[in-house]
């Protein structure tokens, strides 16, 4: 069967920005054509790994032949990438948060309606072994019918101190 491959481009190739240039490499049908970073040594580092175009300019990204954009910058800098990218006519994907104001993620989610372009929040955790465990355990039966879950993932402070000071 011949599937046609969908072209792809990461925006941030940070920690979270590059496992998704690994998925789109790693998935039989898409290409990963484009990363995208701010800093240029990343951009490279990244964009030689996976063979891909490399830039820090998101104009290039806009102006190329891709249909989906992960924005995977830093939570509070999903806007502008978003924003540019639903103008550009690209699908994107956004790590979650989709935005850390809510005005900034109704002017997203609008203008995505109003171009017909598609947004998704990429919900990193969906496909935890863990998680995927305890569903699994739930599909065969094994732990009966369940009547209430709750899950709860903390991160560590780091994040907020350190890795996004």
């Amino acid at each position: 069967m011949n599937e046609r491959k969908v072209k792809a481009a990461v925006i941030g190739v940070g920690l979270i920005g590059e496992q998704h240039a690994e998925a789109y490499q790693e998935y039989a049908r898409s290409e990963l054509a484009y990363v995208m970073d701010l800093n240029l040594e990343r951009a490279r580092t990244v964009g030689e790994r996976f063979g891909c175009h490399y830039t820090t300019d998101i104009d290039e990204i806009a102006a190329s032949d891709v249909e989906v954009v992960s924005v995977a910058t830093p939570d509070f800098a999903h806007f502008e990438p978003v924003m540019r990218m639903i103008e550009a006519d690209k699908h994107i994907v956004v790590k979650k948060p989709i935005a850390t104001k809510t005005h900034e993620a109704m002017q997203m989610v609008a203008a995505a309606r109003s171009k017909n372009v598609k947004i998704s929040v990429n919900l990193g955790l969906r496909w935890s072994l863990n998680l995927n465990s305890v569903r699994d355990c739930i599909q065969s039966g094994e732990i009966g019918d369940p009547i209430m879950a709750y899950v709860r993932v903390s991160d560590t402070i780091w994040v907020l101190r350190k890795m996004l000071s």
